[in-house]
C-alpha cells in the first residue's frame, strides 16, 4: 500500500493532534481542582474530535456513517474551540452571541446532512455538499473574525501567548479555505489535506506552554517574595519575642525594687510608727499598681477590648487647664516652668477617663524627662474640623530609634531601664486610646533637644441645650520624677567603706540610712558613673552593685574594674534570679548575690561575712574556680562534637571531616561512604566556606587536635 505526500501529512497531523490532546488531558487531570485550567480540557476534547473528523473525512469518505460522523465531530470541534477561547479571554455579550451563532450554524449543518441516511450519497453530493460547506466555512470565518477582532481591539496581540493563538486560528482558517478551494477547483493536494490544522494545534499547545511558563515564573517570583516576607516576619517575631523577654525581665526588676522598699520600710514602721515610712510605702505601692494596671490595660487594648465610652461630650479646654494646674506643683519642685496657651470652649466626644490618661502621660513625660530649669509648653488650638494638642519640652529628647518605636508596646522598658521610667506602657496606651477616637498622635524629637508631642482629635460643635459632662473626674498625678535628696554624710577613718552602685534613688537612700551607722557609704547611679567615682573615693572594702542599669550595667562595671580593685569582694544586688545570670556573674568575679526583694538584715550579714573572713583569701579561691571553669570551657570547645555544633556542620559533613582526618583522599572517602567523588568535593567546598578555609591542608590543621 502506497502513501502519497498528502496521506503522510495527514497521518503526521493525526499523531500530532492526538499526542498533544493526550498530554494536555493529563496535565488537566493533575490540575482538575483549578477552575482556570479548564481550557486544557476543552483543548484536549476539541483535539480528540478533530482526530475523529480527519479520520472519517480521509479514510471512509464514501460511507454514509462517515459523512454523519464528520458533521458531528466538526460540531464538537467548534463547541470546544469556543469554550477554550472563552476560558482564556473574557468576551462581552455581543461576542458571546456571535459564538452562539457559530454553534448554531454547525448544528444547522448537522441537521442539513441528516437526510443522507434515507436519500443516499448521490442526493447528498448533488444538493447538500455545497450548502453544508458554505455553512461550515461561514461559521469558521465568524469564529476567526470574532476572536481576532477581540484580540486586536484589546491589544492582546502584543502578548507572545496571544500571538501564538492568533497564528493557530489563522492556520485553522487557512486550512479550511484551502480544503474548500481544493473541492471547488478540484485540486487534489488541497482537498482533504489537514496539515495546517495540525500546525494550528501545535501553536495552541505552544501558547499554553508560554502561559504555563509565565505562571510558573510568576509563582517562583511570588514564592521568592513570600519567602522574603516570611524571613522579614520571622525576624520581626524574633525581635518581638526578644523585646517581650526583655520587658518581662525589666518588669520583674521594676516590681522587686518597690517590694524591697515596701518590705523593709514596713518593718521599720512597726518599730518607729514614722509617717515618712508610710509615705514611702504608699508611693511604692502606687507605683506597682500603676505598672500592673498599665500592663493589663495595654493587653486588653491590643486584644481589641474597649472599656471606654466615647459618646460623652466634654469641654477639653477646661479639662486641660485643670490638668496643667495639677502639674504646676510637681514642675515647680524640679524648677520646671509650664506655659499654657489654651483656646477656650473646645469640645470633643470622648471618655473623660481616657483623656485623663492621655494628658497625664504627656504632661508626666514632659516633666519626668526634663532638666532642672527646663520648660514645658502646652497648646490647644482648633481648626474647622479638628483640635490640636501640642506638648513641648526641652528635656532629654529621643534618639532616632526610640522616636520611631516610642508608641510600640514594651518599647521603653526594653531599650533603657531608667529609674524613673516604670515599665514603658504609657505612650503605647495613649496611642491606642487616640486610635479609638479616630485621632492621630505624632512626635518630633532629637537626642538632648526639644520634644513635641502632637495629638489631633475630631472637633465637636456643641448643639443647643446639648448636655456637657459636669464634675469631670481628675486623677491625681503621681509625684514621679521628684527625686529625694541624699544626704552627704561625713567620712570616718575608723569605719569600713561600702560602695553601692544602684539606679533607684529611693533604694540608695534607704541603704544609706541603714548602713551609714557602721560604714562609710559611697554611691553611684550606674556603672559608668561608678568607674569614674571609684577613683576619687577611699578604696572600698565591699562593692554592692545592681545588674540592670543604664549606660553601663553591673556585669560591664565588674569587668571594667582595674587590677587595683580585683581583691575587693563584689556582691550583686539584683532581681535576676536565674542560674545562667548567676554563673555569668560568678565567672566574672562576683563573690555573692543578694536577690530582690531582700531583707536589710541579709545585706548586713553578707557585708560582715565578706569583710571578716578576709576578702583576699576568698578572691584567690574564686580566681582558681574561674580558671578551672574557663579551662573546662576551653576543653569543651575543643571536642569534635562541640566544634561541629558551633560551626553548623551537618552529619554528612561530619563524616567527611572524620575521613579527611584519617588522611584519606576524595576517591577513598567516596568509596568508604558509598557516595560519588563529586558529592565529596561539594561537601568539602561547603565545609571550607563554613570554616573560612581555602584547602585541605588548612582543614587538617584545624581539626588535628579535636577528639
Amino acid at each position: 500500500m502506497e502513501f502519497s505526500i498528502k496521506d503522510l501529512l495527514n497521518i503526521f497531523t493525526l499523531i500530532l493532534i492526538f499526542t498533544l490532546s493526550i498530554y494536555h488531558l493529563l496535565v488537566f487531570l493533575g490540575r482538575r481542582k483549578i477552575n482556570e485550567e479548564l481550557y486544557m480540557l476543552y483543548f484536549s476534547l476539541s483535539g480528540f474530535f478533530m482526530v475523529l473528523f480527519i479520520y472519517f473525512s480521509t479514510i471512509h469518505i464514501t460511507s454514509i456513517f462517515a459523512i454523519k460522523m464528520i458533521n458531528i465531530t466538526l460540531l464538537f470541534v467548534y463547541i470546544f474551540m469556543i469554550l477554550m477561547i472563552q476560558k482564556l479571554i473574557q468576551f462581552n455579550n455581543k461576542e458571546l452571541l456571535v459564538n452562539k451563532i457559530i454553534i448554531f450554524l454547525c448544528f444547522a449543518n448537522l441537521i442539513l446532512t441528516t437526510p443522507v441516511i434515507f436519500l443516499g450519497l448521490d442526493w447528498f453530493s448533488k444538493y447538500i455538499l455545497m450548502p453544508g460547506n458554505i455553512l461550515i466555512i461561514f461559521a469558521g470565518l465568524l469564529l476567526y473574525l470574532n476572536v481576532l477582532t477581540k484580540l486586536f481591539r484589546k491589544l492582546y496581540w502584543k502578548n507572545p501567548e496571544i500571538q501564538s493563538i492568533i497564528i493557530a486560528y489563522s492556520l485553522l482558517g487557512g486550512n479550511g479555505i484551502l480544503s474548500v478551494s481544493g473541492i471547488i477547483f478540484d485540486i487534489s493536494f488541497f482537498r482533504l489535506n489537514y496539515f495546517l490544522w495540525g500546525l494550528s494545534y501545535y501553536f495552541f499547545a505552544y501558547a499554553f506552554s508560554v502561559k504555563t511558563n509565565n505562571e510558573y515564573r510568576e509563582l517562583q517570583s511570588l514564592k521568592g517574595q513570600l519567602e522574603s516576607l516570611v524571613e522579614v516576619r520571622t525576624h520581626e517575631l524574633k525581635q518581638e519575642k526578644d523585646t517581650k523577654t526583655t520587658f518581662f525581665t525589666n518588669l520583674a526588676h521594676e516590681a522587686k525594687t518597690p517590694l524591697t522598699l515596701i518590705s523593709n520600710y514596713l518593718s521599720q514602721y512597726r518599730k518607729t510608727k514614722s509617717e515618712e515610712n508610710l509615705n514611702i510605702i504608699e508611693e511604692n505601692v502606687n507605683k506597682l499598681t500603676r505598672d500592673f494596671v498599665n500592663f493589663l490595660d495595654n493587653e486588653k487594648l491590643l486584644n481589641g477590648q474597649t472599656f471606654y465610652n466615647h459618646d460623652q461630650i466634654m469641654n477639653l479646654s477646661d479639662y486641660l487647664l485643670n490638668k496643667v494646674n495639677q502639674f504646676l506643683s510637681i514642675a515647680d519642685k524640679k524648677k520646671i516652668r509650664i506655659h499654657e496657651n489654651i483656646e477656650k470652649s473646645l469640645y470633643i466626644k470622648a471618655d473623660p477617663y481616657a483623656m485623663d490618661r492621655v494628658i497625664n502621660n504627656l504632661l508626666d513625660n514632659s516633666t519626668r524627662y526634663n532638666h532642672e530649669n527646663g520648660y514645658v509648653e502646652v497648646k490647644l488650638r482648633a481648626e474647622e474640623k479638628v483640635i490640636e494638642l501640642l506638648v513641648t519640652d526641652n528635656g532629654i529628647g529621643l534618639s532616632e530609634e526610640n522616636r520611631k518605636n516610642i508608641f510600640l508596646p514594651y518599647n521603653q522598658a526594653s531599650h533603657e531601664k531608667r529609674n524613673t521610667q516604670g515599665i514603658g506602657m504609657g505612650l503605647s496606651i495613649v496611642k491606642q486610646i487616640i486610635d479609638t477616637l479616630d485621632g492621630q498622635i505624632t512626635v518630633e524629637s532629637k537626642k538632648n533637644a526639644e520634644t513635641v508631642f502632637k495629638v489631633v482629635l475630631k472637633r465637636y460643635y456643641l448643639k443647643e441645650q446639648e448636655p456637657v459632662l459636669k464634675n469631670v473626674p481628675y486623677s491625681i498625678p503621681a509625684n514621679l520624677g521628684i527625686e529625694p535628696k541624699l544626704e552627704e554624710l561625713p567620712y570616718h577613718e575608723d569605719k569600713r567603706n561600702i560602695y553601692i552602685v544602684e539606679d533607684n534613688i529611693e533604694l540608695i537612700g534607704y541603704l544609706l540610712v541603714e548602713l551609714s551607722e557602721k560604714y562609710n557609704v559611697f554611691y553611684a547611679f550606674n556603672g559608668k558613673e561608678a568607674l569614674e567615682k571609684i577613683k576619687t573615693i577611699p578604696k572600698p572594702d565591699v562593692i554592692i552593685s545592681d545588674i540592670m542599669m543604664d549606660e553601663m550595667d553591673g556585669i560591664e562595671f565588674l569587668q571594667s574594674l582595674g587590677d587595683a580593685y580585683k581583691d575587693i569582694p563584689f556582691l550583686f544586688l539584683t532581681a535576676k534570679t536565674n542560674a545562667v545570670d548567676k554563673i555569668k556573674g560568678l565567672k566574672h568575679g562576683a563573690l555573692d548575690y543578694i536577690y530582690k526583694p531582700f531583707s536589710i538584715e541579709e545585706v548586713k550579714a553578707k557585708i560582715e561575712k565578706h569583710i571578716e573572713h578576709g576578702s583576699h583569701v576568698e578572691n584567690k579561691v574564686f580566681e582558681k574556680m574561674r580558671m578551672f571553669m574557663n579551662n573546662r570551657q576551653a576543653e569543651t570547645v575543643n571536642t569534635f562534637s562541640n566544634f561541629c555544633t558551633q560551626n553548623n556542620i551537618s552529619l554528612a559533613e561530619q563524616r567527611i571531616i572524620s575521613e579527611v582526618k584519617k588522611g584519606l583522599q576524595n576517591k577513598e572517602i567516596a568509596y568508604n561512604l558509598h557516595i560519588s567523588e563529586g558529592t565529596v568535593k561539594n561537601h568539602l567546598h561547603i565545609i571550607y566556606k563554613k570554616l573560612n578555609l581555602s584547602n585541605r591542608t588548612e582543614l587538617m590543621n584545624k581539626i588535628k587536635n579535636l577528639d
